[in-house]
């Protein structure tokens, strides 16, 4: 476990987790379960093994009491750590010390929804977006204490949820978005490649998902993008998202609960996700993908839990191990076999 089991009546949310050297940082929050919540941030330090490296470091100046759940992102420049959490109560920055712990003033970065932390070379870039998650959608710039540099609007059309942010090596990102047809219920998902300072690169392509969200992984070839129906559907595409394949399906024997898709560094990716059986537990599964999104070996079940998700997943540097974080705070070592 993360950490000691919650009060009664309280609930621990995995927001993210971090590769930082040969450790992992953990980032929740415990909250109530009665509404409003009141939500605490608590962050913790790893090793691939799922060993504590440090303990428990809180977070007072991230407290909130909100009527859902919040979200923090994780990122390292490898001089600086950061994390950055948006809640109803707004978006704020946090420098961080290697051991999770507070290494700066918490600045309140605006009173609207981010999401997708970045590191840059001396500072950290993010996404904000309108008060209720959708577009327009702008990139912000900050050093390495969160003051703001510069702000750039994107070019997303209107009337679009903004879901999440892949970034990539060299700077640039994908902006993943959505919107629900109102007379239908059909969704329609875009990925648009953008470069690090906010200028289009492509434009935006329709990934053919009728759910939310995608899931987008890096590999050797461009990306992958991982969603759920009845079957987990998975489509290879370039950096700017155009279709680079045949789309690929993994059959499910039971209800999916949970799906996360991972980048390897080999250039593979990774693929999790839970099925829920008829004893109502929750089997857990991890198979290894190529960049053209067929499987590299049969799916493996690495445990039977009560929780429902796969949460947060990290692969170690050296792609020789990942550290599973589920639902409630467990944490599951796996070791990478080729």
């Amino acid at each position: 476990m993360i950490t000691e089991p919650p009060p009664p009546n309280s609930a621990i949310d995995i927001s993210d987790v971090l590769a930082n050297g040969c450790d992992v940082l953990v980032a929740w929050y415990t909250t109530t379960a009665s509404r409003p919540r009141g939500l605490a941030w608590s962050t913790r330090v790893l090793a691939f093994d799922g060993s504590p490296r440090t303990e428990v470091q809180t977070h007072p100046a991230l407290a909130a009491v909100t009527e859902s759940g919040g979200e923090m992102s994780l990122a390292t420049n490898r001089a600086n750590i950061a994390g950055l959490v948006t809640d109803e109560t707004g978006c704020r920055f946090v420098p961080l010390a290697a051991n999770g712990a507070d290494a700066g003033d918490t600045v309140r970065e605006g009173p609207n929804r981010c999401l997708g932390l970045a590191a840059e070379s001396d500072g950290f870039s993010y996404l904000t977006t309108s008060t209720q998650g959708g577009t327009p959608v702008d990139l912000v710039r900050v050093d390495a204490r969160g003051a703001v540099r510069d702000r750039t609007t994107l070019v997303v059309p209107a009337k679009r949820a903004a879901w999440a942010r892949f970034n990539f090596e060299d700077g640039s990102f994908v902006v993943n978005t959505f919107r629900e047809d109102p007379q239908t219920g059909n969704y329609t998902d875009w990925l648009q490649h953008f470069a690090a300072q906010g200028a289009p690169l492509a434009p935006e392509r329709d990934v053919g998902a009728n759910t939310a969200p995608v899931q987008v992984a890096s590999t050797a070839t461009g990306l992958l993008a991982a969603w759920s129906w009845s079957s987990v559907d998975l489509a290879p595409l370039t950096r700017n998202g155009v279709m680079a394949g045949a789309l690929q399906s993994v059959p499910l024997a039971g209800p999916l609960y949970g799906l996360s898709l991972v980048s390897v560094p080999n250039g593979d990716a990774m693929l999790f996700w839970t099925e829920n059986t008829r004893a109502n537990d929750f089997n857990l599964f991890v198979q290894a993908i190529a960049p053209d999104g067929t499987p590299r070996a049969p799916a493996r079940l690495f445990r039977t839990t009560r929780s429902t998700s796969v949460v947060r997943v990290v692969v170690a540097p050296e792609g020789d191990r990942a550290l599973v974080v589920l639902e409630g705070g467990l944490a599951v070592p796996l070791k990478c076999v080729r």
